[in-house]
């Protein structure tokens, strides 16, 4: 089922501009197809009813789950290159409720604050799409750019900091086995040379637990996107 954003204007619902040139021009939709609008975290079950002007009917509400049980938060140092395309991307996938962007000590990009609010639309672009190809119904929120100082003193219930150094004698399942429906979790995972290990006992200081992906060294994005994973499968399995 073909799924398009949309919004409300005076209790009326409409198709967003690019997604209506979408549907007419890229998937040339046909009379009496139907499609569905995501519009305020809500999905609408829509039928093409005319096509010249375009015009449709909303069919009903369509009631669909496809949020994680807890708010998962990706804390994520800025990768060089285009490694944060596909993190986002994924991250989005994998029902990540949010994703802040720090720098840290061995941090290779650095944004002015001007530099990031240049380049966010794109990224909130890659949020948007993402969002209606996986068929999620709330959008992955989007911070940055906060120092790592600032990133280990934000509070949830659970927090996590990727560490090759220390390799874990419990698993995520045991750390969380005793958290709640509703509790929120972080992880923290650095860039290119990953953390010092002062950042790493300042982590462990405000009281994230270490935790290792394994005793191979992994790509920063890899590992961004295998502490998605480990995180929101255990959410789901909940």
């Amino acid at each position: 089922m073909i799924r398009v954003s949309g919004y409300f204007q005076q209790k009326t619902l409409h198709i967003d501009e690019d997604a209506l040139f979408h549907l007419v021009h890229v998937l040339r939709i046909k009379l009496h197809e139907s499609f569905e609008i995501l519009a305020e975290e809500k999905v609408y079950a829509c039928q093409i009813t005319s096509l010249k002007p375009l015009s449709f009917s909303v069919l009903n509400t369509v009631e669909v789950n496809t949020e994680l049980p807890h708010k998962i938060t990706l804390f994520y140092v800025i990768p060089k290159g285009d490694k944060l395309d596909l993190v986002i991307q994924k991250a989005v996938e994998l029902g990540i409720d949010q994703l802040i962007l720090i720098q840290s000590t061995h941090s290779v990009v650095i944004w002015t604050p001007a530099q990031w609010e240049q380049k966010k639309p794109r990224f909130l672009k890659q949020i948007h799409d993402a969002t209606l190809q996986c068929k999620r119904t709330s959008k992955m929120k989007l911070t940055g750019v906060f120092t790592f100082k600032e990133a280990i003193n934000l509070v949830f219930d659970y927090r996590f900091i990727a560490s090759e150094h220390h390799l874990s004698t419990s698993s995520l399942h045991d750390q969380l086995k005793n958290a709640t429906p509703n509790a929120s979790l972080a992880m923290l995972v650095g860039a290119e040379g990953g953390f010092t290990t002062e950042e790493v006992n300042q982590a462990i200081e405000h009281g994230f637990l270490p935790l290792s992906l394994g005793q191979r060294i992994l790509r920063t994005e890899t590992a961004a996107i295998a502490s998605c994973v480990l995180l929101s499968s255990w959410s789901e399995q909940r």
